[in-house]
């Protein structure tokens, strides 16, 4: 039997919804009347900024041409980051796959399938507030949470301004959120930072202080992230 589809999956669900709640049946002709629009712009901005990318390395790619065999496997690559940027609402990372392709057609000599794919299948699962996290550590490899705290990413206060169940409670789940998405996909790992005491209100052997002194480096598979990503 053929499986369904995800978008027939929705469109099932929100019938059925809506046969029990009234008011729904607006959500589901909302979906039937905007997911083609949706899709085909999402697509149409994706290939003008690969477009614009291509255009940034032509030279590039046309010494690739000549000095390497084509990539039979891009038709792959590309159909596998069109499924992504279909449901991808982020502008920023749909700019961001666009990137991402055009830098794994001119790296073809040392970017793998399993290179590609992985890179694809990792900016899929991350968040906007993922790579802002990411972004620390292009400058500096070795980072402990507490210095990412200062720094300011999310507008916190100075470390010795909060204790444990304080205000930055919330803060402080999101930036633990990101950083071990990042570690699961073998983005960064934990590293042992020289000199990292560092003073704690309550319970040190409570999660908030736990996290305050843990330290995290970029690994290879990481540096290779940004720099397609970025570059």
């Amino acid at each position: 039997m053929k499986q369904d589809s995800p978008s027939n999956l929705v469109k099932a669900g929100l019938r059925s919804v809506a046969a029990s709640f009234a008011g729904f049946a607006s959500v589901a002709q909302a979906w039937n009347e905007t997911e083609a629009m949706w899709r085909n712009d999402r697509t149409d901005r994706f290939f003008a900024q690969v477009a614009d990318d291509m255009l940034l390395v032509k030279e590039r790619i046309i010494a690739m041409e000549r000095d390497l065999a084509p990539r039979r496997d891009l038709p792959a690559l590309l159909e596998r980051t069109v499924e992504k940027i279909q449901r991808e609402a982020s502008d920023e990372k749909i700019r961001r796959f666009a990137r991402l392709l055009t830098n794994t057609i001119v790296e073809a000599n040392t970017v793998s399938y399993d290179d590609g794919v992985n890179c694809i299948e990792t900016l899929d699962s991350l968040t906007d507030q993922d790579i802002a996290v990411l972004a620390h550590f292009k400058q500096r490899q070795n980072i402990r949470v507490d210095s990412l705290v200062q720094d300011g990413v999310f507008n916190w206060a100075p470390i010795g301004q909060k204790a444990p169940g304080g205000a930055n409670y919330s803060k402080m789940s999101r930036m633990i959120v990101s950083l071990s998405k990042l570690e699961s996909r073998g983005i960064i790992g934990l590293s042992v930072e020289a000199g990292s005491m560092i003073a704690t209100s309550g319970d040190r052997q409570h999660w908030y202080n736990q996290w305050k002194v843990k330290s995290f480096e970029l690994l290879p598979f990481g540096a290779q992230f940004i720099r397609l990503i970025e570059e």
